[in-house]
């Protein structure tokens, strides 16, 4: 699914490991110890689903009450695995998110290198992904933010293939969905991904009814065991926590959520900030690109859906990456566009 220079591969490796460790050894307490825990109460959560599933062989924050409060059955589902071998959770955790943060960072060079064809970028964008703040904080948090992430991407990867070949892929039905199990936001990627299968065949829908069909199929088999539990336990086609965060009383209005999410745009990619914009306009205007109408949609919907930016926007961390490789597609568009005024100021002199 990735295909990566051996050189490139190493490079990121490296600085993986380095970036891990510098933040794992970070100051955390008195005397500049490491700090041995997590920085949100959420990933206790996870931690308790998880241990119940191994120990009991029940989904619940109750040994013996199942439960569809989990927001991410798929991170539940690693922590329990791999708890279940180890017996060290915490450990776990940490494994897990370092492992997919460069995961995600691999997925975004290979989507940066669908769209320009060109290793430096996307380079750039793989190595910005794996040393930038926020998204390691995520990644090192216990929480699912660099599975969903990674997943995330990797669909966007298979869907841009196959869109380029003219195929309807079921593998990225399936990564699709895995990233639904991984964060609610991927039905609506999911959703978005259709339309635009939608739109490209429309001319020949019939002739090809019976792949979408399996398309949809795919998709439903990976996510319909767990809405089918949460149906049974709660009467309600989603997680229960997604519908708990519907009562925060710390939802905010829909031009301050936009307004704080620039904001967040802007202290994650300083550098990059402005060629971020050129980057998703090129991808919808001259790629017409899902993941360009993905990242211009998911925070206008978040702002009139779910607008909530608590511990520090955490809901927005996966997708520092896609917008770290939006921000150097751009850069690499004005970069082209500074050489050629020079050769054709060139030729004119």
């Amino acid at each position: 699914m990735i295909s990566i220079d051996r050189r490139a591969f190493f490079f990121l490796f490296f600085a993986w490991i380095v970036s891990s460790c510098v933040f794992l050894s970070g100051s955390g307490g008195a005397g500049g110890r490491v700090f041995p825990g997590f920085p949100i109460d959420d990933a206790f959560i996870h931690f308790s689903f998880a241990r119940n599933l191994a120990d009991h062989f029940c989904f619940g924050l109750n040994a013996a009450e199942w439960s569809s409060g989990s927001t991410s059955p798929l991170w539940v589902l690693l922590l329990a695995v791999s708890y279940k071998a180890t017996g060290a959770m915490m450990a776990s955790a940490w494994m897990w998110g370092a492992l997919f943060v460069f995961l995600a960072s691999l997925a975004a060079y290979q989507l940066v290198l669908l769209e320009t064809r060109e290793t430096r970028p996307a380079l750039y964008a793989a190595l910005f992904s794996l040393v930038w703040g926020r998204f390691l904080w995520g990644g090192f948090s216990g929480m699912e933010v660099p599975l969903f992430s990674f997943l995330m991407i990797s669909a966007l990867v298979v869907h841009r293939r196959a869109v380029e070949e003219g195929r309807v892929s079921f593998f990225s039905a399936f990564l699709f969905g895995l990233a639904s199990l991984a964060r609610p936001e991927g039905y609506l990627l999911f959703a978005i991904a259709v339309a635009d299968l939608a739109c490209r065949h429309r001319r020949e829908l019939k002739k090809r009814a019976a792949r979408i069909l399996g398309y949809l199929g795919v998709y439903a088999a990976a996510v319909l065991p767990y809405m089918a539990l949460a149906v049974a336990v709660s009467g309600r086609v989603f997680c229960s926590s997604y519908y708990s965060k519907m009562l925060f009383f710390w939802q905010l209005p829909p031009g301050t959520y936009l307004s704080a999410f620039v904001q967040y745009l802007y202290s994650d990619n300083p550098v990059l900030y402005f060629f971020v914009f050129a980057g998703v306009a090129w991808l919808l205007v001259k790629r017409r690109s899902l993941w360009g109408a993905w990242l211009l949609l998911f925070p206008i919907v978040a702002a009139f859906k779910v607008p909530l930016l608590i511990h520090h926007a955490r809901y927005t961390m996966p997708f520092i990456p896609l917008y770290i490789a939006a921000g150097f597609i751009g850069w690499r568009l004005v970069e082209r566009a500074q050489v050629r005024a020079v050769l054709l100021a060139d030729r004119k002199s």
